[in-house]
């Protein structure tokens, strides 16, 4: 039976205080999944932010891109289902360090039982706001203006409005 583990809404470069806290238990854990583990499913928010730009990787992220790679190295295979957070996945992920990515909910079988693994975002029908954000965002247009932002200027920008949507969020209580 393969041992499995998942991981989700790490949200790392968030800019909170816990920060290298979060980051430290992730690396943790990754570390924990070499020794034990058989596969990892990133299933979204691994970042509070990435956008891939042809030659630039935020060194805010350089140790869990590196202890990504090392499992992959390791035979442990890693699916990275995006989030409404890190979407802008793309050839890096695919080809440099060698992770499945999935830019949709996966269905999978898995000895015997069948999986369905999702971020969740944009899932319910109520969502229909963030599903017409997504086409906004992830349309091929509007990622070419954005790679045209400098990656300090595009980061701290992206940083704003994550910090700005995360101060605004109505009260679940």
């Amino acid at each position: 039976m393969e041992k499995i583990f998942f991981v989700s809404d790490a949200h790392l470069g968030s800019g909170e205080k816990s920060d290298h806290q979060t980051e430290q238990k992730l690396l943790d854990f990754i570390n924990h999944v070499k020794k034990h583990g058989d596969r990892l499913y990133i299933v979204g928010d691994l970042f509070d932010f990435w956008f891939e730009y042809r030659s630039v990787i935020p060194r805010t992220y350089f140790n869990v891109l590196i202890a990504l790679r090392t499992l992959v190295t390791n035979g442990i295979k890693v699916n990275f289902i995006t989030g409404n957070h890190d979407f802008w996945v793309d050839s890096f992920f695919r080809q440099d360090l060698e992770i499945s990515v999935h830019e949709a909910p996966l269905e999978v079988t898995i000895d015997g039982y069948r999986l369905f693994i999702a971020h969740g975002d944009g899932l319910a029908k109520k969502d229909t706001g963030y599903r017409l954000l997504k086409k906004v965002l992830r349309h091929p247009i509007n990622i070419r203006f954005y790679r045209l932002l400098h990656p300090d200027v595009a980061f701290a920008l992206a940083g704003f409005f994550s910090r700005t949507s995360r101060t605004n969020r109505p009260s679940m209580v």
